[in-house]
């Protein structure tokens, strides 16, 4: 069987296009909208955890391919109001739906309103623990304003590479979060 050149010329042509590049700052606001749409439905420390199991799942199959998965009006991993953030072992940030400009930076320093730097108790929990609960305020998807958050965070692996997952609410009391925190 003869091949075309024309038919192989379009081949090579097809083989040296760019890539269709993803509108990070579209699927961004769509992620927001969608967390905003389902915020109605409170997530349960429960729905958290079995969520973040189910991203851990998907990364631990699939490495960085999964992040796609995680962004988005449907994903099945925007939901309650809330979304999952994912960091290497040394808190830089490998993914995050909204805020998809941290990518690449390093958190080790981050604080919250209070003066909390959060991100050595995420870390933490993940190397020591594996999994657990940490307490800080964050905004809420769509507003300026820090509220209370409680976020669970649970550490995988793919092949060599550790991931740490973190998915919280705004909707607990400080005093309900310190329990989860607490491990109680």
């Amino acid at each position: 069987m003869r091949t075309s050149p024309l038919l192989v010329a379009l081949l090579a042509c097809a083989a040296l296009a760019p890539a269709a590049e993803v509108d990070l700052d579209a699927i961004a606001k769509e992620t927001e909208a969608a967390c905003a749409a389902s915020a109605a439905t409170k997530a349960t420390p429960e729905v958290i955890m079995a969520k973040t199991k189910e991203a851990a799942a998907l990364l631990a199959k699939e490495g960085d391919a999964a992040f796609e998965k995680f962004r988005g009006k449907d994903s099945p991993f925007v939901f309650c109001g809330t979304y999952m953030s994912v960091y290497d072992a040394n808190s830089v940030v490998l993914f995050q739906p909204i805020k998809y400009k941290l990518v690449g930076k390093s958190l080790a320093d981050l604080r919250d309103a209070n003066g909390k730097a959060f991100m050595i108790d995420v870390m933490k929990v993940a190397k020591e623990k594996g999994e657990g609960w940490v307490d800080y305020v964050w905004p809420k998807p769509g507003e300026k304003t820090p509220s209370y958050k409680v976020g669970y965070i649970l550490q995988v692996k793919h092949g060599d590479k550790v991931y740490v997952l973190n998915c919280g609410t705004n909707d607990l009391t400080p005093e309900q979060g310190a329990k989860l925190v607490a491990g109680k």
